[in-house]
């Protein structure tokens, strides 16, 4: 399945948010949702059932994820490793980075895993 995030757009949305927006539990619908992938659900053996299944990031989606370092971006989780823009191997191809200082913006670096919502992905 291709799809496609619309990056300008979901940067928008983003910079609307406050760092308490990214905390699990956040008040109001419009917090981001955190979220867990289908290899640490597997390996930490997580309860399943305290786990809803728009939380849960599988294989071949894309979602957002600190992962260079005080950074927003995104990343198509995979099976295999590749290396991201600064050489440390993750399970997930490195799309784009969409926020490239979180501390000037939030006030804090993120660390997590947040699902992007569907009104700024197009599947085809």
């Amino acid at each position: 399945m291709n799809w496609t995030v619309d990056i300008s757009k979901l940067r928008q949305w983003l910079l609307s948010k406050k760092y308490a927006d990214f905390k699990p539990g956040a008040p109001g619908h419009s917090a981001v949702c955190s979220a867990e992938t289908i290899d640490e659900i597997e390996y930490f053996k997580m309860d399943k059932s305290e786990i809803t299944l728009n939380r849960v990031i599988f294989y071949g989606q894309p979602f957002l994820v600190d992962c260079v370092g005080n950074d927003l971006s995104i990343v198509q989780l995979t099976i295999r490793k590749y290396k991201n823009p600064k050489g440390r191997l993750i399970k997930g191809k490195f799309i784009e980075t969409v926020i490239t200082d979180c501390r000037a913006i939030f006030g804090s670096p993120l660390n997590g895993y947040w699902v992007i919502p569907d009104e700024f992905i197009s599947y085809s």
